[in-house]
């Protein structure tokens, strides 16, 4: 090396090069680096190299850097000359509204053209407005015209590429994919201030502006029949009394006010109509132009036409009964939950709960984990509980029986109509529904907790003779049922298992209706207080044996249908026994009314055994909802109000809406009253005020109008026996889809009678919609 040369070593490092030191044959000289590129790839060094998304991200950035700042040629010639084969490169372009023209290097030296640029002064161009931007007009029209399926389709093929322009909105566009935003010049425009935001068409002509001084400016306008073509929000006088100024406004171009803001803060409509104020009171009031009311708000109630100011309105007042029922919902039982190995459903009461006339049986198949004790559910016994057959936990089935034996269907159908020989009393339907609910709860085919059904109910007896304290006769019926709960324990404890009593049914009230069987129950108050003990003593004597920490649930039904009586033994109108069972129900968190009897079909006053395993169901549904921890009432009023002759009655409805639908009590009758049950007395009953229609007018309420205004110390009535003559029942019910497992069957091979072939029922499951409870109550009641 000479004297004076450098070492290579000495030599900086370059970020990048244009040639390199090559040796080639022998001989040495400078390399460009795209020639070394092209021996590369040709060599297939390159080929293949992969290439991560971050890399390409990056190379792509850097392409993208490298376009926008290349320069700017006059002409294609230009730019083909500069460029190599496959770049894009940018040229001017004699239209001031375009920026450049973008073009790609082709093969053979051709510039291909892909796209041009908007100028940024076009973007910012102001649109040229009239006074009334009426000019748009024809715009309107074809924009509105072209607003339907065929645009939608048309609008859905539309794509954004990159580098076009985005949007031909004044201040807003696409370069190279990035919306930008500039602002806008003010200016005039035949005479027009300059806008500070405008959107305009590919024409520039502006279909929506903003002023700089705020004002909105729109093209047209349109309502059905009314064009604004000056839209501002600005202070107006209406023409003929301009002492009344408005602090907002829309008027057209003649100042004609479509809507408007008065300083009160009313509101004035095209047409004369107005909202707001407090004329007359009201807090709030929308009026036509005649002033006349079309809704109010006063003392934060709302009031709609038709509904006098002086009760509530139809939908705040079905909106708080909906409340209602959601409160009662989350109002939960404490009572004992089936958690043991055999668990106690014990049924107590009279004939309908033993089960008289409850022939044929029906429930022949057997619900895994329903069991009872000995061969029929039934107890022989009075003072004790003696079951049929051996006294051992068996498969539990319904059978006919003639106090001796179970039936053959061949026995079942030799019997007479109005024997009393019992098959199918409800316990069986309830035992069967709640274990089928509770697998499938578990999702099981037997979660394990068998249901022990056992009835201990005794026909033709008074709430006295089946009391702990027998005040009416010496026969301790009380006895009976308690050591059937004893012998379910007992049978538990010799297999080494646990046992409670969860739910004692009580299906009675028939003989304290009247004092033709020696009650000396028969008003509302003694009714009650006997009950109420009643339920007290099983709450003492149940857990005794069972050791339970909580009382059972107290399933009731409501006593009606023909057994009813319009007067207690006092002869003061009432539905004494009924309005009882009520007030407990309610009033107790360990006793629950299921709903009444007398939907279900019947024998001229028993159930039959549809009608017996029917509510046997509706109670399973109900003992379900308890377990799962909802709170439950049946289908009753919980306010009365009048308006002239029209009395409201508001409900609380388990499943709403409301619905009228006929009943089958009495030899399937199918009863729909025009009335549908309800009757309106003076306070003694002495007068009757007929009632001429009946409407349902909300979910929750129904509207009784009567003949005449009754007075305000007015009775209302439903399901009365003889003051209208429903025999105990009516037609209102609830909408509750609930279906039983269970269908309706007609067997009359088996003694079943002809009137219950019923072909509306028959094949199908037993619906379990609620029914409205008996009731009379004075036209003023409320619980709110």
């Amino acid at each position: 090396m000479a004297e004076n040369g450098v070492k290579i070593s000495d030599n900086p490092t370059l970020a990048s090069a244009e040639y390199l030191l090559a040796l080639n044959e022998g001989t040495s000289g400078l390399f460009t680096i795209s020639d070394l590129g092209t021996l590369l790839a040709g060599g297939g060094v390159l080929v293949g190299t992969p290439t991560t998304d971050a890399l390409s991200a990056r190379i792509t950035a850097v392409e993208d850097q490298a376009f926008a700042e290349s320069p700017i040629y006059e002409t294609t010639a230009e730019g083909i000359a500069a460029t190599g084969e496959g770049d894009r490169f940018r040229v001017e372009n004699a239209d001031a509204a375009i920026a450049y023209d973008i073009y790609d290097h082709d093969a053979g030296g051709v510039a291909t053209f892909l796209t041009d640029i908007p100028a940024g002064s076009a973007l910012v161009t102001k649109p040229t407005i009239s006074n009334a931007l009426s000019e748009y007009a024809p715009q309107a029209a074809t924009a509105r015209g072209n607003i339907g399926a065929a645009s939608a389709a048309v609008l859905s093929d539309v794509s954004l590429a990159v580098g076009d322009v985005a949007a031909r909105t004044q201040g807003i566009y696409s370069d190279g994919g990035v919306i930008q935003f500039d602002p806008v010049v003010d200016g005039a425009a035949d005479g027009e201030t300059g806008m500070v935001f405008a959107i305009t068409d590919a024409n520039d002509q502006a279909c929506f502006a903003i002023s700089p001084e705020g004002g909105v400016y729109i093209a047209q306008l349109y309502t059905q029949d009314f064009v604004f073509d000056a839209l501002s929000a600005e202070t107006y006088a209406i023409e003929d009394d301009t002492s009344l100024g408005y602090a907002f406004a829309i008027a057209d171009a003649n100042e004609r006010i479509g809507f408007g803001v008065r300083q009160t803060g009313e509101v004035d409509i095209k047409g004369g109509a107005r909202l707001g104020g407090q004329a007359a009171g009201w807090d709030f009031v929308i009026v036509d132009g005649n002033d006349r009311i079309g809704m109010g708000l006063k003392d934060g109630v709302l009031y709609v036409p038709q509904i006098s100011a002086e009760g509530q309105t139809t939908s705040n007042t079905n909106l708080r009964n909906m409340l209602f029922s959601d409160k009662v919902r989350l109002t939960t039982p404490m009572v004992q939950l089936p958690v043991a190995q055999y668990n106690t459903i014990m049924n107590y009461g009279q004939s309908l709960g033993e089960g008289n006339e409850t022939w044929p049986s029906l429930s022949k198949l057997w619900q895994q984990g329903a069991l009872m004790v000995g061969d029929n559910v039934d107890n022989l016994g009075v003072e004790t509980y003696d079951a049929m057959g051996v006294a051992q936990f068996n498969p539990l089935v319904a059978n006919t029986h003639n106090t001796v034996s179970n039936l053959t269907g061949a026995e079942e159908a030799l019997l007479s109509p109005g024997d009393n020989n019992k098959g199918e009393p409800p316990v069986i339907g309830l035992t069967n529904g709640l274990k089928f609910w509770m697998n499938r709860r578990a999702l099981a085919l037997d979660d394990g907790r068998n249901l022990v059904a056992m009835s201990s109910a005794q026909a033709g007896r008074t709430i006295a003779q089946l009391s702990k304290v027998n005040s009416q006769d010496a026969v301790d019926r009380w006895a009976g049922m308690i050591s059937g709960i004893q012998l379910a324990k007992d049978l538990a404890d010799a297999a080494s298992a646990t046992c409670v009593c969860p739910i004692l049914t009580w299906i009675q009230g028939e003989f304290d209706y009247n004092t033709t069987n020696g009650s000396t129950n028969a008003t509302r108050a003694l009714y009650r207080a006997a009950l109420e003990t009643l339920f007290d003593d099983a709450n003492t004597d149940i857990p005794a044996i069972t050791g339970q920490g909580l009382p059972p649930l107290k399933l009731m039904y409501q006593t009606g249908g023909s057994y009813t009586r319009d007067a207690d033994m006092n002869g003061a109108p009432d539905l004494h026994v009924g309005m009882a069972q009520l007030e407990v129900a309610i009033a107790r968190d360990d006793v629950v009314m299921v709903g009444p009897v007398y939907p279900y079909t019947d024998k001229g006053g028993h159930l039959d055994s549809n009608g017996a395993r029917w509510y046997g169901h509706q109670q399973a549904k109900v003992a379900a909802k308890i377990l799962a921890g909802e709170g439950w009432q049946p289908l009753r009023p919980i306010e009365i109000e009048k308006t002239g002759a029209t009395i409201f009655v508001h409900y609380h409805v388990p499943q709403p809406p409301l619905r009228f639908a006929p009943t089958y009590w009495s030899y399937f009758e199918g009863f729909d009253y025009a009335d549908k049950g309800f009757a309106v007395t003076s306070a003694d009953a002495a007068t009757v005020y007929a009632v001429e229609t009946v409407q349902i007018v909300s979910d929750t309420i129904i509207a009784i109008t009567c003949a005449v205004e009754p007075p305000d110390d007015a009775l209302l009535w439903y399901a009365d026996l003889d003051i209208a003559n429903h025999d105990g029942q009516g037609n209102v019910c609830d909408s509750d889809p609930t279906l039983a497992i269970d269908r309706y069957e007609y067997v009359p091979e088996r003694g079943m009678y002809a009137s219950a072939n019923r072909p509306e029922l028959v094949g199908r499951r037993y619906d379990l919609r609620n029914w409205s409870v008996a009731f009379v109550h004075p036209i003023t009641y409320s619980e709110f």
